[in-house]
């Protein structure tokens, strides 16, 4: 049986051309895990006349991880650092992943993620560093082997 993993996918909407690329190649290797279920919550799930500020504080206290997708336009989010980034990084678990390139030689304040881990693929690359599709998929298929190491680890 499996686990279920539901999770708060939390972006920059300036960054859409490449969430949904990363979404593209992320989204098949969640539906092929052997162990989790895997739910992504986003906020294309919020329905015309639905609160939107109440779904997304019901789907941040529901989820289980929340799945970071970090660019300069993310850190430069009110909204996300102010209402999606204390919520999450309050969770046992949050994967912060390096969609654009960002500095981290202390000149970009990072947000609360200066001490996290920031995931970029084993040729230190960034998700938009990953040019073609085959090195999109390998980016991917090293960040889905340590989500669900995390989510192991953390008894998920």
């Amino acid at each position: 049986m499996k686990l279920l993993a539901p999770f708060f996918l939390s972006y920059a909407h300036a960054d859409s051309p490449d969430v949904n690329r990363f979404l593209e190649v992320l989204r098949p290797q969640l539906q092929t895990s052997a162990d989790f279920s895997f739910g992504e919550w986003n906020d294309h799930l919020i329905l015309p006349g639905e609160k939107w500020r109440e779904e997304i504080e019901q789907a941040l206290t529901q989820c289980k991880f929340g799945l970071l997708l970090v660019s300069p336009q993310f850190l430069a989010s009110g909204f996300i650092t102010a209402k999606e980034l204390p919520v999450l990084l309050a969770k046992p678990m949050v994967v912060p992943v390096v969609l654009h390139q960002i500095l981290f030689d202390g000149s970009m304040d990072l947000k609360g993620l200066a001490d996290r881990q920031l995931f970029r693929d084993s040729k230190s690359r960034t998700f938009d560093g990953c040019g073609r599709m085959t090195g999109r998929r390998d980016f991917v298929r090293e960040l889905f082997t340590q989500i669900t190491a995390l989510l192991k680890k953390n008894g998920c």
